[in-house]
């Protein structure tokens, strides 16, 4: 049985993410902070709460994040430590993990072709 991994942020990273690592990684379901897309589902997993990492349902997965954008990651970090969960230790960047394309003007994610 492969290892389980709860992915962290319901955005665009996220879908290629969950397509790109088919057969590499399996997730359990996706976190985000944003309320209204609780109970939906991307790439057919379900979208919790950042709640869910202190419930009884939370088996110790590590955690891939799918943001990029700067700010919103560093919140992400902290609201994880404050959690408990250490940065490097217990969660990890999907970008480090699986390449979302090339990058594009205005965003820190992908690769860059050409370096």
């Amino acid at each position: 049985m492969h290892k389980k991994y709860i992915l962290y942020g319901a955005g665009r990273n996220a879908e290629t993410i969950i397509k790109r690592s088919r057969g590499i990684f399996e997730f359990d379901c996706v976190i985000d902070k944003d309320e209204s897309k609780w109970g939906q589902k991307i790439g057919g997993l379900e979208i919790k709460s950042p709640q869910f990492l202190k419930s009884q349902e939370y088996k110790n997965q590590d955690i891939i994040i799918s943001i990029t954008n700067e700010a919103l990651h560093e919140s992400v970090v902290n609201d994880l430590y404050n959690l408990g969960f250490e940065y490097g230790v217990k969660c990890f960047d999907g970008v480090d993990i699986i390449p979302l394309g090339e990058a594009q003007p205005g965003h820190v994610s992908g690769v860059i072709k050409g370096i």
